[in-house]
């Protein structure tokens, strides 16, 4: 099954869910399904008490939550870092598995994207200390890295909805399992030439559909 299909359908089953079909779908009480936004005024614990989030999740200036504890899925938006801000002291988001939302680790100390699959929206890594993409392979919009930190390989990246930016990501140069980019996939010359120029070409032809442009910043073959 593509990765698009298997999160679709997995979202199927659970989007129209109240909240004790939720408990019950995710194995857990309802008291472990938390409706509002966890944010830097958040400090009456340091790991996170609840299974389900409804609401988002913005950890940038709280230096209180280092542990996402049993977190599986989080119906909203993610943010763990950005431009001005103190980044979170989580380094791992363990069993965290769904993002219906936006995904955003820029300037983070985050490290492991433990167990996560699907991002529903952007997920950005400008700056980022995480070290690969782990189980990740579906982001539904924009997929934009610009960190020195993680590896050579997209990994087990299937799916890009929107832009695929590496753009002066000179650590980027494989495109791994990666088959479908809805619009452009943008990457500086020393990103797609790294392993040998001639041989871009032939990884590029490897995704299946690209259905924009294919952008070669500073390229020296055009």
């Amino acid at each position: 099954m593509d990765a698009k299909k298997e999160y679709k359908e997995y979202l199927k089953k659970i989007v129209n869910l109240d909240e004790k079909e939720l408990a019950k779908f995710f194995n857990c009480s309802e008291e472990a399904i938390y409706v509002g936004e966890i944010n830097e005024e958040t400090d009456n614990f340091t790991t996170i008490p609840y299974k389900v989030i409804i609401g988002d999740v913005n950890l940038a200036n709280n230096m209180e939550i280092d542990d996402l504890g049993e977190l599986k899925i989080v119906f909203g938006n993610v943010t763990l870092g950005g431009w001005g801000k103190i980044p979170s002291n989580v380094d791992s988001l363990g069993k965290l598995e769904c993002i219906v939302g936006n995904f955003d680790c820029s300037f983070s100390t985050l490290t492991d994207l433990g167990e996560l699959k699907y991002v529903d929206g952007d997920a950005i890594f400008e700056d980022s200390n995480t070290n690969g993409f782990g189980k990740l392979k579906y982001v539904g919009k924009d997929l934009i890295i610009k960190s020195k930190s993680i590896n050579y390989s997209l990994n087990n990246i299937e799916y890009v909805g929107r832009n695929l930016d590496i753009n002066g990501d000179e650590h980027i140069h494989d495109f791994g399992k990666l088959k479908y980019v809805g619009k452009d996939l943008i990457a500086d010359y020393s990103a797609l030439d790294r392993l040998d120029p001639d041989d871009a070409e032939e990884r590029i032809s490897k995704i299946e559909y690209i259905g924009g442009k294919v952008v070669r910043t500073n390229a020296k073959h055009r």
